[in-house]
């Protein structure tokens, strides 16, 4: 099978490092599979074919039932502009998008955050039922000729992947079925609180993080938040 999985947080930087990547694919990929809520799927085509512009897309995707419009927005437009413009630029890509309904991820969200205020109120870890709520994540799809998009790192063989971030990886994406622990349900909770809750975006979030965390931030990663995030905080 001739697939490949694009490995890029969920950061607006780290999406904008995958619409550039992406460009190496146009002519010899059918299309794109997206990690949005499936009942999305029309518009967000709509949008990248052309023929609607960017604010009616939030708005359809609003009325689609997406409860979280605006930082969604925040985090991909990068990467639907880079879509619609390789479109207009002749690449033809078909676009589909495999996330769970957004139904599915107001429940599941709800149930996270129930998770996530536990730990931060008892200090103590359920780990049964993360690992119950872990258990429904989508197995990232795979299809013949086409680019599959993913937050974290598949576990899959047989397939190319192409890993455009090469820093650290945020608290919130280490979460994971294989991953599961005390320590990285606490980090995750920790993450969510101090520097989520406590910043205007989530690359400003991590980006405090890193430097909390004594970690040196590569110049080039600089020179992308001041173009991408820091002109809009």
């Amino acid at each position: 099978m001739i697939a490949w999985v694009l490995v890029a947080p969920r950061l607006r930087i780290a999406r904008f490092l995958a619409g550039t990547a992406l460009s190496g694919f146009a002519g010899k990929s059918r299309g794109v599979l997206l990690p949005y809520p499936r009942d999305i799927e029309e518009h967000v085509r709509d949008f990248v074919y052309g023929i609607i512009e960017w604010r009616r897309l939030l708005e359809k995707v609003k009325r689609a039932g997406m409860s979280y419009v605006r930082s969604w927005a925040w985090i991909e437009e990068p990467l639907l502009g880079k879509l619609r413009l390789l479109h207009e630029l002749g690449a033809g890509f078909d676009v589909r998008c495999y996330g769970p309904s957004t139904m599915e991820l107001f429940q599941l969200t709800g149930e996270i955050l129930k998770l996530v205020f536990r730990v931060r109120v008892t200090g103590k870890v359920d780990l049964e039922s993360w690992r119950r709520i872990l258990k429904t994540e989508i197995k990232i799809p795979l299809r013949e000729g086409y680019v599959t998009f993913s937050s974290v790192q598949p576990k899959i063989h047989g397939v190319e992947v192409i890993d455009v971030w090469k820093y650290p990886i945020p608290p919130t994406e280490k979460l994971s079925l294989e991953t599961l622990s005390q320590d990285t349900v606490k980090n995750y909770v920790s993450y969510m609180f101090d520097y989520i809750i406590e910043s205007k975006n989530v690359d400003e979030a991590y980006l405090k993080w890193l430097n909390d965390k004594g970690m040196e931030v590569p110049e080039n990663l600089k020179k992308l938040a001041k173009l991408l995030v820091l002109k809009d905080i």
